[in-house]
């Protein structure tokens, strides 16, 4: 029959299949840091016993059969956006080559990145897609209301308890509240994940000598401050 993404074993063994340590050692030569949800360990919310999915394909393989799915599945339109992000086709590539492991055969389409944007931006992303979100807030909540509460443009998942949390922690002016809402949260998308968590991005900037500019830690490129000797 069709594939059933609303199986929370299906989303679980995607998760197990993937080896995010060889990934960031051989394609990202070690500028990144494996996840365990969405956030990375200096934003509000992060949850130090969260641990990331670990490689493990063989439970990834008796999650997709208890899932009805003994023979695996084929994923026709896996998507990504080319240069958008460092590597980020051969990360898919490698993406492929893993869920083939187990049984998981996927077609990669890798476009033009204004079409992959125009597409998600009209709720189009084909079977599966690869993508990142800045936050500037440096808080968790941002990216689970942006990601993960129903009903939102970049938002393709739909769970009433996930929800329920993003609009407590969004609605209290209480900064413990708030932390301990988005905690809960991304401890219920680490058990029904919406995504394969993947990594977080270590930037890299090389300068000519004569630059005098400091790269900000929420990513942003301002050139105002910047002046050439």
């Amino acid at each position: 029959g069709p594939l059933d993404m609303s199986n929370t074993k299906v989303r679980q063994a995607l998760n197990y299949a993937i080896d995010r340590d060889a990934i960031i050692e051989y394609i990202l030569g070690g500028y990144g840091t494996k996840l365990a949800t969405i956030v990375p360990d200096f934003f509000v919310g992060y949850d130090p016993n969260e641990q990331p999915y670990p490689y493990d394909p063989q439970k990834a393989r008796e999650l997709l059969a208890e899932a009805g799915y003994p023979d695996g599945f084929e994923i026709k339109d896996f998507r990504v956006g080319r240069g958008r992000f460092p590597r980020n086709v051969e990360v898919a590539q490698a993406i492929v080559d893993q869920l083939a492991q187990v049984n998981i055969n996927v077609t990669l389409n890798a476009m033009e990145f204004g079409v992959w944007a125009k597409d998600t931006n009209e709720h189009i992303i084909g079977d599966m897609s690869l993508a990142a979100l800045g936050n500037t807030y440096f808080d968790a909540w941002n990216s689970l209301f942006t990601l993960c509460r129903s009903g939102n443009v970049w938002a393709w998942y739909s769970n009433p308890e996930v929800d329920a949390l993003i609009d407590e922690a969004g609605s209290t002016l209480d900064p413990d509240k708030h932390e301990a809402a988005t905690k809960q949260a991304l401890q219920l998308i680490r058990e029904d994940p919406p995504f394969i968590f993947l990594y977080q991005l270590v930037d890299v900037y090389a300068m000519n000598r004569r630059l005098q500019w400091e790269p900000r830690s929420d990513e942003l490129v301002y050139l105002y401050d910047a002046s050439v000797q």
